[in-house]
C-alpha cells in the first residue's frame, strides 16, 4: 500500500513538472487569450486518455491550431507597447507640455565634440529672457537631458550612437514646465567638430 502511494506521488510530481514545462512556453502574453484558456480548462470535454507523457506528447503534436481572440497585427503592437513602455510615456513633449510660442529658445544650439565611446558635448547660448529657468533636450521624441539652471549653457549627453545620424532639439524651460518651440542640431559621424578642429591643429604643429 505505501508502495503505490509513493508511486502515485512521484508521478503525480512528473506530472506537474510536464505542465509547468508547457506553462512556461506556450502561455499566451495577452490576458484575453489566459482567459480563454482557463475556459477552456474548465470545460474540457470528452474524457481524455491517460495522462502520461506520450499521450502528452501526442496532444501537443495532433492538436488543431489554437483560435486567436487578437490579430497577429494587434499582438505585435501590445508586445511593442509593453517593451517600449518607457519610451511611450516620454515621448512627444508637446503631447504632455504647454508651448509657449513667445517663449524664446536658446541661440546657437550645437554639438562641439565627441565623448569617449557614447557621449557627445552639446552647447548654447542662452536667450535673453528673465523667465527662462532652464533647459530640456530631447533625442528622437526622448527627454535625455533636464538643465535646471538658465545660466547653464553646456551638456553631456551619454547614451548616443555615435556610429548614427542623430537629431537633438533643445527647448527653453519656465515655470510650470512650459515650454519653447525647439532648436534643433543635426549630428553625423562624419561632421567635423570644432573642438576635434582645433586639437588636430595642435597636434601638427
Amino acid at each position: 500500500m505505501e508502495e503505490e502511494q509513493e508511486r502515485l506521488r512521484v508521478s503525480g510530481q512528473e506530472k506537474d513538472s510536464w505542465l509547468v514545462v508547457l506553462l512556461e512556453q506556450l502561455l499566451p502574453p495577452c490576458s484575453q487569450q489566459r482567459a480563454a484558456l482557463v475556459t477552456a480548462l474548465q470545460n474540457p470535454g470528452p474524457v481524455p486518455p491517460p495522462f502520461q507523457l506520450s499521450s502528452l506528447c501526442l496532444a501537443v503534436q495532433t492538436a488543431p491550431p489554437a483560435k486567436r481572440l487578437v490579430s497577429e497585427a494587434e499582438m505585435r503592437r501590445l508586445e511593442e507597447l509593453r517593451q517600449g513602455g518607457r519610451e511611450w510615456r516620454e515621448r512627444s513633449p508637446l503631447a504632455r507640455h504647454q508651448v509657449d510660442s513667445s517663449l524664446s529658445p536658446p541661440h546657437q544650439f550645437r554639438v562641439t565634440r565627441r565623448v569617449g565611446s557614447d557621449g557627445l558635448l552639446v552647447a548654447w547660448s542662452p536667450p535673453d529672457q528673465e523667465e527662462v529657468r532652464g533647459y530640456q533636450i530631447f533625442c528622437g521624441g526622448r527627454l535625455v537631458q533636464r538643465v535646471r539652471s538658465a545660466s547653464r549653457t553646456k551638456a553631456l549627453l551619454h547614451g548616443v550612437a555615435l556610429a548614427e545620424p542623430t537629431t537633438f532639439r533643445i527647448h527653453s524651460v519656465k515655470d510650470g514646465e512650459v515650454l519653447s518651440p525647439p532648436i534643433e542640431v543635426h549630428y553625423s559621424p562624419s561632421m567635423d567638430l570644432p573642438k576635434e578642429r582645433k586639437t588636430s591643429r595642435v597636434l601638427a604643429e
